[in-house]
């Protein structure tokens, strides 16, 4: 590989994986068996890296069947979005292999200061669904040579007893991953998120970030589930946070938040009525994603000035106490951020991440309160602060997965004891993360995925959106939402509602 002069650090560590691989090989007993049987073009053909690129653009079919007057190629403007990797998933083996689901692109900036974004490691037979899925896309683009590791294996006849033994180690986790198909293939993804705003009971906590609103369609649905019952949190970035922030976008985003925040007023009542709440909100950080000090006292000025946070967080007050006490620990013990690589330039935190939680009542009012949060938030703070700190002193993200998971499981224990069987079917959780916005395209048009987690284990997630609820700025009137996520008007407006299926 020969890379431009700037690159040289990357040629030269490519270079050596490669002669690190060549090792491999030579010292692999059973490829150089094979080698003699096949010769060296058999082995060339065996240890290399495949790309396939699947929905190519193709200018041959033209048409208008989405906008009047204007004649295009429709499959140029339809995209697979989806953000997955994965290694070593197989139906022989239920505990083998691990998968990705992420928002997050292959770039350098999302590995810096200013790119918020997650992503979930998942494990287990929930996964073996992904190879099906991946296979039926390249069938789907006439790639009928399919890999050997994504042809499909009957699953051996022990298979129920593997997963048993997972479960008894702890693997209980309750997931599914589902996917929206490329243009006119399967929704499933849509159908989870609208079965989830429909049906979560009255009482319940959805908390709704995104960096793309424009879709009045799932709008109407968490509009629907205030006037049930429900808390309805939903989080859009201001203009200077939002990672595609062109004009037509933000036309969009600002046209569906202008009715959010009239509905949160107008219609105030009713939805307290019904014993529910819904709130607006922008995320407008001016610091860097890492900078943990930063965002704690973001976070404590946040609580401290938030009349709903007690109502919606109902934390011991001795969780809100340690909290106030942990910037100054923190700088005591000489925490500094660091990151992968530097942004090009200066600019304010992006929102991109693509993670919902929701909560019954009953699963929030009898977990939240509980004595023991105390410990785990701290633990969780300073884990987060260990993950990023020296450029130079990495810390794993599966040694942090340990060391939270023992105490974690501990107070999700204690709580299950202390619920009878019918507050326990009461206590519904849900957690999602994947690809998809909340704009129409990736409703109708995107290949997307979703990562679904049910149960106590979607509580894995919840301190994260603590901290980003307790972070936003909630919103009052139209007047301010549109200091942080201006209005537009005339062409603008107009070419934004005209586009909004491609946007």
């Amino acid at each position: 590989m020969h890379l431009p002069p700037d690159y040289r650090v990357w040629e030269d560590s490519v270079r050596q994986f490669q002669e690190d691989l060549r090792v491999a090989v030579a010292q692999s007993s059973a490829l150089q068996a094979e080698v003699k049987i096949y010769g060296r073009e058999w082995l060339a053909n065996q240890i290399k890296v495949h790309v396939s690129i699947t929905n190519p653009s193709d200018l041959s079919f033209r048409g208008g069947g989405f906008f009047k007057y204007i004649s295009f190629a429709p499959d140029n403007i339809m995209r697979d979005h989806r953000k997955i990797t994965s290694y070593d998933i197989t139906e022989l083996d239920p505990g083998k292999g691990e998968a990705m689901f992420t928002g997050m692109g292959v770039g350098e900036h999302y590995v810096g200061p200013t790119w918020d974004d997650r992503s979930i490691l998942a494990r287990g037979p929930a996964l073996v669904s992904l190879k099906d899925a991946t296979r039926e896309l390249l069938l789907s683009q006439g790639i009928e040579q399919i890999p050997m590791p994504l042809r499909p294996l009957p699953k051996p006849y022990n298979y129920d007893d593997m997963c048993n033994k997972l479960r008894a180690r702890g693997w209980t986790a309750t997931a599914i991953q589902v996917h929206n198909a490329t243009g006119f293939g399967p929704k499933y993804a849509d159908v989870i998120k609208a079965i989830l705003y429909d049906l979560m009971p009255n009482g319940s906590h959805l908390y709704i970030p995104d960096s793309l609103w424009n879709s009045p369609f799932w709008g109407a649905m968490l509009t629907g589930a205030a006037l049930r019952g429900c808390v309805v949190l939903v989080v859009s970035p201001a203009l200077e946070n939002a990672p595609s922030s062109g004009i037509l976008e933000m036309s969009r985003a600002n046209e569906l938040f202008t009715r959010f925040v009239i509905i949160q007023n107008e219609i105030k009542e009713e939805i307290e009525s019904a014993g529910g709440l819904f709130k607006t909100g922008i995320y407008n950080m001016d610091v860097d994603v890492g900078d943990v000090v930063g965002k704690l006292q973001i976070l404590i000025e946040g609580i401290a000035q938030s009349e709903v946070f007690q109502r919606i967080f109902p934390f011991d007050s001795s969780v809100v106490e340690m909290v106030a006490g942990m910037p100054e620990f923190l700088e005591s013990q000489g925490f500094e951020p660091g990151y992968r690589s530097d942004d090009a330039r200066k600019r304010k935190p992006k929102l991109h991440l693509k993670s919902q939680f929701f909560a019954s009542e009953r699963a929030i009012n009898t977990i939240v309160p509980m004595k023991g949060w105390e410990n785990l938030v701290q633990k969780y703070i300073l884990a987060r602060a260990e993950q990023i700190k020296r450029r130079e002193d990495r810390v794993d993200a599966k040694d942090l997965r340990k060391d939270l998971s023992k105490e974690t499981g501990a107070l999700i224990e204690s709580w299950g004891k202390g619920l009878s069987p019918q507050e326990r079917g009461e206590a519904i959780l849900y957690l999602t993360i994947g690809s998809q916005n909340q704009d129409y395209r990736s409703m109708i048009m995107d290949g997307e995925a979703l990562f679904v987690v049910g149960r106590t284990w979607a509580m894995v997630a919840y301190l994260d959106f603590v901290s980003l609820m307790a972070q936003t700025t909630w919103i009052h009137d139209v007047q301010q939402l549109e200091e942080l996520l201006p209005r537009h008007r005339g062409f603008w407006k107009w070419l934004g509602r005209y586009l909004k299926l491609a946007l």
